[in-house]
């Protein structure tokens, strides 16, 4: 899954694991049924905020351009 819906389903499985002791490998094996409560005009509306937020504070072409001396202008295995 991805986006909004993605991130409200792993953050409902994490907590899953975290309370009630599910290991990932227990997870992965499958058989567990999770239910929440989602309510669909709600996570409309915060996938709608995210977009409006990110548009209106990530702009591609205002994005400084990474120097040699800014750590994120090397790959860290360099």
């Amino acid at each position: 899954m991805t986006g909004q819906i993605g991130y409200l389903v792993d953050t409902a499985k994490a907590y899953v694991m975290k309370t009630q002791g599910v290991s990932v490998e227990q997870m992965a094996l499958g058989g567990y049924k999770i239910k929440t409560t989602f309510e669909k005009s709600k996570v409309d509306a915060l996938a709608k905020a995210v977009e409006e937020t990110r548009d209106g504070f990530i702009d591609e072409k205002k994005r400084p351009t990474p120097t040699p001396s800014c750590s994120s202008a090397r790959p860290p295995w360099t």
